[in-house]
């Protein structure tokens, strides 16, 4: 009996901002990439982590990063480095907020 060799299609899309996202969820390629290469969470963690995704978009996702690790890695370094300005620009404009504001924000305030 002879399997069947088929190319398993990668799931990640990319979106009108420029950010890739795993199938149809909201998951940031970053974000899982980061979680899977610098915290070092198994596949199984990953699932755990976000479970609107399935296993096999789980170890889909990891084999596509292990093949193109260098064009991953510096997207994933962009992305840190745009989010960082983003925040610091916040900041600067807005300041810091302080631990009354913080705590409204968690009452709902």
């Amino acid at each position: 009996m002879a399997l069947p060799v088929t190319d398993v299609p990668v799931p990640i899309r990319e979106c009108p901002d420029g950010s890739y996202r795993i199938g149809d969820t909201k998951v940031l390629l970053e974000a899982f990439v980061w979680a899977y290469a610098h915290d070092g969470l198994s596949p199984a963690a990953l699932r755990e982590e976000w479970p609107g995704l399935t296993l096999q978009q789980v170890h889909a996702v990891i084999a596509y990063y292990l093949a193109n690790r260098s064009e991953v890695d510096a997207y994933v370094d962009r992305s840190r480095v745009q989010v960082q300005a983003a925040r610091n620009e916040h900041l600067a404009a807005h300041g810091q907020p302080g631990r009354e504001e913080l705590a409204e924000r968690r009452r709902g305030a």
